[in-house]
């Protein structure tokens, strides 16, 4: 099985990326050094990644705040033709991964915004009493890693 990675640099195709794909992967490592795993629907806004928590959600472990993470993306590509290889590739995807740490947000000015990229991306009606307001956190992202990884 023959593997190309081609590392991407340009922050416009990047920021895109993030902008327009509705759902990714935060890991983390909980108080027992373990790896969790969360997928959950986010916003990128001010070069970070937002998203909202549930006080009933048994996979999102509140003792992660402060501490390193990473969020991903993936998104399948259509493999081009054009493409010289010394191989037949059978996938194509595009990665972007963030890391930094994960913060509770309290301004509310960066609430109200976040609230209304939410709402602009994922819903047609605003939600007044919207309960998760207080449930923010943000990977304040330190870096962004993207590739185009095709395979076959």
């Amino acid at each position: 099985m023959n593997r190309k990675v081609n590392q991407i640099r340009e922050i416009g195709i990047i920021e895109k990326e993030l902008s327009v794909s509705k759902v990714g992967i935060l890991a983390y490592k909980n108080e027992k050094e373990n790896v969790n795993q969360v997928v959950t629907s986010f916003v990128y806004f001010d070069k970070n990644i937002f998203a909202f928590y549930e006080d009933n959600d048994e996979n999102f472990d509140r003792s992660i705040f402060e501490n390193n993470a990473s969020f991903s993306i993936y998104k399948e590509e259509k493999i081009s033709k054009e493409n010289i290889l010394d191989f037949e590739p059978t996938y194509k995807f595009l990665q972007v991964k963030c890391t930094g740490v994960i913060k509770k947000v309290e301004e509310q000015k960066i609430i109200d915004d976040v609230v209304k990229a939410f709402t602009k991306k994922y819903s047609a009606k605003s939600d007044k009493n919207n309960t998760a307001l207080s449930k923010l956190f943000c990977l304040d992202t330190e870096e962004i890693q993207a590739a185009e990884i095709i395979g076959g």
